[in-house]
């Protein structure tokens, strides 16, 4: 995969916008607010390219897809140190994946980024929400079971990975 195709990969869903941040472009959402997308004061950075290397990128994965992948492809999928990390940061070179692997990661950190959080033990405030909040989890681990079924079908990875 190359950059543009990252690029191009990021760009394509709802409410994406480029913006550079550290010298390196990164690929930010607003939040949505009962199926509604809107814009926040400061859109949450979901992707990242060339971080922290040339040729690689950076997915802000939810935890179940990122244990996933990296315990997959460890050499091509690797959790950013410390906070960044526990936080769903996921360094991907570009080089050893395809549209079709990077694809369903991609649209599951959208989503972890575009879905307005509840504080843990807090009531979600409305049904819209609550039903948001429902599919958007459900969305990720769609993601996840795609991942995982593209990355045991990509050619050449020699990844064995029982399919889901």
């Amino acid at each position: 995969m190359t950059d543009n195709e990252f690029r191009s990969l990021a760009l394509s869903h709802a409410g994406a916008v480029e913006g550079v941040h550290m010298g390196h472009a990164d690929f930010r959402v607003g939040v949505l607010h009962g199926g509604k997308l809107k814009t926040r004061a400061k859109p949450a950075v979901f992707a990242a390219l060339d971080s922290p290397t040339e040729g690689s990128a950076m997915l802000r994965l939810p935890a179940e897809v990122q244990d996933r992948v990296t315990k997959s492809r460890p050499e091509t999928f690797v959790i950013a140190k410390g906070a960044w990390g526990e936080a769903g940061c996921t360094f991907v070179k570009l080089a050893d994946v395809t549209l079709i692997e990077l694809r369903p990661l991609m649209h599951a950190a959208w989503l972890a980024r575009s879905t307005k959080p509840t504080k843990p033990g807090e009531p979600a405030k409305s049904k819209k929400q609550t039903a948001a909040v429902k599919a958007a989890r459900k969305a990720v681990a769609r993601a996840a079971k795609e991942a995982k079924r593209a990355i045991a079908e990509a050619p050449g990875t020699g990844a064995r990975v029982k399919r889901v």
